[in-house]
């Protein structure tokens, strides 16, 4: 996986466990190890594809479901791997 798409799939799922809390770029960058402009560049395309409100670090309901497709994607590899 490349960096532009471990950053995408991390701020999906980031979002997705932690919605009950605020989220900024910052603390998205500093969770994922990356910068925080990488992140503002993925937030803007996530936003721009409908997955995300960037304004309110929410989760829209397609982002929702492509978030749950990709956790449950990595539970079923996790599980057949072991």
């Amino acid at each position: 996986m490349d960096t532009r798409h471990y950053i995408l799939f991390g701020i999906l799922d980031q979002l997705l466990h932690q919605a009950e809390r605020p989220s900024t770029a910052a603390l998205l960058a500093r969770r994922l190890d990356v910068s925080a402009l990488e992140v503002s560049d993925a937030l803007l395309h996530l936003e721009g594809k409908g997955l995300l409100r960037a304004d309110t670090m929410r989760l829209t309901l397609s982002g929702l479901a492509a978030a749950q497709a990709l956790a449950g994607a990595r539970r079923s590899r996790r599980t057949q791997a072991a």
